[in-house]
């Protein structure tokens, strides 16, 4: 059966890795959308894939969790052959319980080998589709291997039940089972998002959480190993010491909580400064910041399970008990994944949700506590009380006391904080001067995939948009004023160049935005006459509700008229899960999400996503491109450069003035006349083909609009062959393997300087010709 279990994750894995392809989903998108089969048999296979893909996928983990009970019962079956041959010499026996101790700790220390594998090595250096077909096959060996010696697990052993005579014993350790796993899921929602907002949100920061507790966890359950207690309320006194450790070590945690950003700037500035190669500079910040904050929590949440399972099996070895303990554990762990997910980090209720579960955590444990002493009343001595009292007495303080959650310096983001500019500062200096600051945080929300600020400098005059502590829009306060920090001159070229490359008899234009961020570029966009319908997708709904603090300087997309009427249709969506799912086709496509290294964007630069995009859009349409310069070498540059071309032959490459970006325009009409391009970027049909409502809001800048286009003509579609026919390989970006995903993170520590080389690297090619 462990065998059979292993087969049935093996083929179960490809399946869901075939579903998941882009290839997959075409297929079925354009089976789906000929006219002549019936709407209902449509949404009938579209619900019919969906229900296979779910099956495939509650089967796989399915036989995951199996797997572990029948290899306890492969193993209590060797213990008790070798045990019957030891009757007479009772000191040579072997106790089952430990056995299944030894399974459980092997399981989290291979999680946890697999956690780090796969984020730090496999993912970055092979891509998915070759970690998932990995994984696979050590899954098809496994099976064999255990098939080919299933001779020596014939026999099974009797399944006992509970071997705890009352039955409300046995709800204790099972209620016990269920809370501190739903607590540790919990924490490892709560860090993952937390590391997210102090170290970039990345497969990095996931990978780092998960190391770092599983690392502890497996610590945890190899010291637990040493307790030999007696049978019954010694076990609840080492699960009392548990639970009130790991509560005072979580609620020091709460104490670090404003040191992180100084603790990852002084850490990559001392790297920074060292003969440490790039990979560790980055590295080695994140991964020691997720142990500082996890390790000693996790360490005594760890011992928690095995100490349970030594309780179930305290007397007669049961695989029963322990499949319900483990299976009371997991319940606990889906339930605390989702209230923490969905309910208690994007609450309205709180300033904060991942402050509040790091609280709510502490007191959980506290009460964990003082429940595993009532049951463990005639082990308590003195000492032992004392200790106890301590450790919640001194949790719950800490709780009341520690520093309330400062919004701004936890979206700093130090991870966007370039080498060349990060001074070396104490933290008593980076404090001052983060309280001398001219910023000020005007909202902050933690969302269900993102946390969100708005913040303003007015000696700078922006305001600008944060996600997980990236600058996603920088926009200026006052369009009479300069801001030399503002971003605005990609965004209005992103907003006004689709439409005028569409000439000025078009009209009832259908476009789609990817990213809403501050919205001006669809407020630009529908200050257009020819624009009839636009729609925007966005991954996080709170970017939404912090419109109102742009409505100066983003021409005000989401007026009331404009939505009742229907113009305009926000959706709260995955850009390729909406194009997925919707058949409607579009005249203009602007796709702007964020850096293609952040999870959640990066698979809006690839291949697949890109060819999706082309088959949602009408003959002649636009696609536009944001393309960031800054942080990245030339290799990933042209990779990037090299996907977009592969999917949008005729593919024009353009750099509006003072930007750190470069904008791909892709035009489905292959015989547009390269004059005609020209025209528009040099000046001469700007005014002419711009409506008096589009003149009207250009006029709130501070320049007139013949130079909002002002720009830098960088390549035309020959140029782009020229360019990649010069690079001997070129890797493409494919959801299999995105490679921007995983190596541009590392180039974040590089600096600035990179925006001019890319640029004369770019121009260059056309400079040649």
């Amino acid at each position: 059966m462990y065998a059979l279990s292993e087969l049935v994750v093996a083929f179960m894995g490809l399946s869901i890795l075939y579903l998941s392809e882009q290839s997959t989903v075409e297929f079925i998108n354009a089976y789906l959308s000929s006219t002549s089969r019936a709407l209902w048999v449509r949404a009938n296979l579209v619900f019919l894939l969906a229900a296979v893909a779910f099956v495939a996928v509650t089967i796989a983990t399915t036989a995951m969790g199996a797997a572990f009970n029948f290899g306890i019962r492969a193993l209590l079956t060797q213990r008790a052959e070798m045990n019957s041959v030891a009757t007479a010499e009772p000191q040579h026996r072997i106790d089952g319980s430990e056995s299944i101790n030894h399974a459980y700790i092997w399981n989290i220390c291979g999680a946890a080998f697999g956690s780090i594998c796969g984020a730090f090595l496999c993912l970055p250096n092979v891509g998915l589709t070759a970690t998932a077909l990995l994984a696979c096959a050590l899954s098809l060996l496994l099976a064999g291997g255990l098939w080919s010696g299933q001779s020596k697990f014939a026999r099974i052993v009797p399944v006992e039940f509970f071997v705890v005579e009352r039955k409300a014993d046995r709800f204790v350790f099972l209620a016990l089972a269920f809370s501190f796993s739903f607590i540790s899921m919990s924490l490892e929602i709560t860090w993952t998002r937390l590391l997210c907002l102090v170290c970039g949100s990345s497969t990095y920061a996931v990978g780092g959480v998960l190391a770092a507790i599983l690392v502890s966890l497996a610590a945890g359950a190899v010291v637990s190993r040493r307790y030999n207690a007696n049978v019954g309320e010694s076990y609840f006194l080492l699960l009392n010491d548990c639970a009130g450790f790991a509560a005072f070590f979580l609620s020091i945690s709460l104490l670090t909580l404003p040191l992180l950003t100084w603790l990852i700037l002084w850490m990559q500035n001392f790297l920074g400064n060292s003969a440490f190669p790039v990979s560790i500079q980055f590295f080695l910040p994140r991964i020691s910041i997720a142990f500082l904050l996890i390790s000693g929590s996790a360490f005594f949440l760890g011992q928690a399970i095995p100490l349970l399972i030594k309780l179930a099996n305290s007397e007669q070895q049961s695989v029963k008990a322990t499949a319900y303990v483990m299976t009371s554990s997991t319940a606990g762990s889906i339930c605390g994944a989702l209230l923490t997910a969905f309910f208690i980090i994007p609450n309205d209720c709180f300033v904060s949700g991942i402050e509040t579960a790091l609280i709510i955590s502490v007191c959980a444990l506290s009460l964990l506590c003082v429940i595993c002493s009532r049951f463990a009343l005639k082990s308590f001595t003195i000492r032992a009380a004392a200790l106890s009292f301590g450790l919640i007495v001194v949790s719950l303080l800490i709780v009341c006391l520690h520093p309330l959650w400062q919004s701004r310096l936890m979206s700093l983001g130090p991870s966007f904080v370039q080498t060349s500019t990060r001074p070396f500062l104490s933290f008593a200096q980076f404090k001052n001067r983060y309280n001398a600051a001219a910023e000020k945080c005007l909202f902050y929300k933690e969302g269900s995939s993102a946390t969100v600020t708005v913040e303003t400098n007015e000696k700078a005059n922006v305001i600008y948009l944060k996600s997980n502590g990236k600058v996603e829009s920088s926009l200026p306060i006052d369009w009479h004023l300069p801001a030399p920090t503002s971003d605005y001159e990609t965004q209005l070229f992103m907003g006004i160049v689709p439409v005028l490359c569409h000439g000025q008899n078009a009209r009832d234009l259908n476009a789609l935005t990817i990213g809403f961020g501050s919205g001006i570029t669809s407020g630009l966009l529908l200050s257009f006459d020819q624009i009839l319908h636009l729609t925007t997708c966005e991954i996080e709904p709170v970017i939404y509700r912090c419109v109102r603090f742009f409505d100066n300087s983003n021409f005000r997309p989401l007026r009331k008229e404009w939505i009742e009427s229907g113009r305009v249709k926000l959706e709260c969506a995955d850009a390729r899960a909406y194009l997925n799912q919707n058949n409607a086709l579009f005249d203009i496509i602007v796709s702007q999400p964020s850096e293609p290294w952040v999870s959640g964007s990066s698979d809006l630069f690839t291949v697949e996503f890109f060819r999706l995009a082309k088959s949602r859009m009408k003959p002649g349409g636009v696609f536009l491109q944001w393309l960031q310069l800054y942080c990245i070498d030339e290799r990933l540059l042209t990779n990037l450069i090299a996907t977009f071309h592969h999917v949008f032959p005729n593919t024009y490459v353009l750099h509006p003035r003072n930007s750190g970006d470069v904008i791909l325009i892709a035009l489905l009409n292959e015989k547009t006349p390269l004059d005609f391009i020209l025209k528009i970027i040099n000046g001469d049909l700007r005014e002419s083909r711009m409506s008096s409502p589009v003149l009207e809001t250009l006029k709130q800048a501070s320049e007139p609009p013949s130079r909002v286009l002002d720009c830098d003509f960088i390549m035309t579609p020959v140029d782009v062959a020229s360019f990649l026919s010069a690079h001997k390989t070129v890797e493409l970006n494919t959801d299999g393997r995105i490679a921007t995903e995983y190596q541009l993170p590392q180039e974040l520590m590089l600096g600035e300087e990179n925006i001019n080389n890319n640029i004369y690297r770019l121009k260059s090619t056309r400079a040649r010709r």
